[in-house]
């Protein structure tokens, strides 16, 4: 099994009026660029970084907030970054897929994580999957969810196709800072991205990120199965043991249990501006 990381450069540059989620010039996406990088080289990782110049993310770039270039688009598009990882997965020679959200600090860095999990079907792995609360009515939605139900109805809308009535899939929602898939889990997603979203091959006026496209895939695709990365077997000393992330909180609260078994912590929200000093006090 050939095994790689994906992760992303960290895309455009803020102005005075936007200063999130604008990430090229910040001093934690440089240091994880590095991190990440050596990394990969000390366990035998392959890596690739999405960039301006891949070639899937620079149609997303052309398509999307078409009016704006490369370093001033909303932030919604950088984050399909994971899109075209997928997108550039299916063109590779590699089989197993891994996308790690560039302000994934790494805690345990002699630990290859292809060595912790094993994957034995064909789901797509995400940091969560699960129904959106109060889901059965949506005047009682939390405003992020019916953000969220908003964007997925965006999409059905620009490609003329028929949201669903009330069910299930149509309020799963889905967390995508790490996203573990085979090769025919992310052919699968091409597939169904290629024949019936195709926003890779047209300009399109809706907002979405990353999450919202898999989300979508989930409520088209009956042959995709998407699951919370809980479920990814754990295999050698990580036997038994929850998958080895955790959220460190934008609060700068300790994260939850899995914190000392981790390789790889994420860094939410403005926490992001922490990295450097993280790496600093674990020397």
């Amino acid at each position: 099994m050939s095994n790689i990381i994906y992760t992303s450069y960290g895309f455009g540059r803020p102005n005075n009026d936007d200063k999130y989620g604008k990430f090229h010039d910040e001093e934690w996406a440089s240091v994880q660029r590095n991190k990440i990088n050596t990394y990969c080289s000390n366990n035998n990782i392959n890596l690739k970084v999405i960039d301006y110049d891949n070639r899937y993310m620079a149609k997303i770039l052309s398509n999307f907030d078409s009016c704006n270039d490369v370093y001033s688009k909303s932030h919604s598009v950088y984050t399909l970054s994971a899109i075209a990882a997928i997108l550039d997965f299916c063109d590779s020679e590699h089989d197993i897929f891994y996308w790690l959200h560039l302000d994934m600090a790494i805690k345990n860095p002699n630990i290859n994580i292809f060595d912790v999990f094993k994957l034995n079907d064909d789901s797509i792995y995400c940091w969560s999957f699960d129904k959106a609360l109060y889901s059965h009515d949506n005047n009682c939605y939390n405003e992020w969810e019916k953000c969220k139900l908003d964007m997925r109805k965006a999409v059905f809308n620009a490609f003329n196709i028929e949201f669903p009535e009330d069910t299930d899939s149509i309020h799963m929602v889905c967390n995508a800072s790490n996203l573990i898939m085979n090769k025919n889990a992310a052919l699968k997603i091409r597939d169904t991205i290629l024949n019936t979203i195709d926003f890779i091959n047209n300009t399109v006026d809706f907002i979405v990120i990353e999450e919202t496209i898999i989300e979508v895939i989930n409520i088209l695709s009956e042959n995709i199965v998407i699951k919370d990365i809980s479920k990814v077997p754990t295999i050698g000393d990580y036997s038994g043991k929850p998958f080895p992330q955790t959220f460190k909180w934008e609060n700068g609260d300790d994260p939850i249990e899995t914190h000392n078994d981790a390789i790889f912590i994420h860094f939410w929200g403005k926490n992001k501006e922490n990295i450097p000093a993280f790496y600093e006090a674990i020397k």
